[in-house]
C-alpha cells in the first residue's frame, strides 16, 4: 500500500539573495492568513471529528478544506524556511505549478469489520 500523503519540492541550484533576506518580513502577511486558516481548520477537524463518530466516514468537503489548510502550511513553511523562492498562494489548492507539492489521496474508507472492537464488550481497565 503507498502513503496516502506525498511532498514533493523541486530542487534550485541558486536562491535569490535579496529576498532571503526580506523572507521574514515577506512572509508576515501568510503568518496573519495561516493563523485565521488554522482556526477555521480547527473548527473544521472537531465537526469532522463529530461526523467521524457517527457516520464512520470522513466527508469529503472538510477533508478537502482541511488538506488544503496542510497543503497551504507546507507552502508557508517551505517558504520561510528557504525550500523554495516562490511566494505562496493564499489558498490551498493543489497547484502542480508551484515549486512545492502536497497530494492527498483522500479519506479512508473503513468497513464495518474494522470498527468492531477486539475482545469483550465490557471497557478495558488501566
Amino acid at each position: 500500500m503507498s502513503y496516502p500523503v506525498t511532498f514533493e519540492a523541486d530542487y534550485v541550484q541558486q536562491r535569490s539573495r535579496l529576498t532571503a533576506f526580506f523572507r521574514l518580513v515577506l512572509a508576515i502577511p501568510l503568518a496573519i492568513w495561516g493563523y485565521l486558516y488554522a482556526i477555521a481548520a480547527s473548527i473544521a477537524l472537531v465537526i469532522a471529528w463529530f461526523a467521524i463518530v457517527f457516520t464512520a466516514r470522513y466527508p469529503k468537503g472538510l477533508y478537502g478544506f482541511v488538506s488544503g489548510y496542510t497543503r497551504f502550511m507546507a507552502r508557508l513553511t517551505a517558504y520561510v524556511a528557504l525550500l523554495s523562492d516562490a511566494y505562496p498562494p493564499f489558498g490551498g489548492s493543489d497547484d502542480r505549478a508551484y515549486p512545492v507539492r502536497m497530494h492527498f489521496a483522500g479519506p479512508l474508507e473503513r468497513t464495518v469489520a474494522s470498527r468492531r472492537s477486539s475482545g469483550s464488550s465490557s471497557p478495558s481497565r488501566f
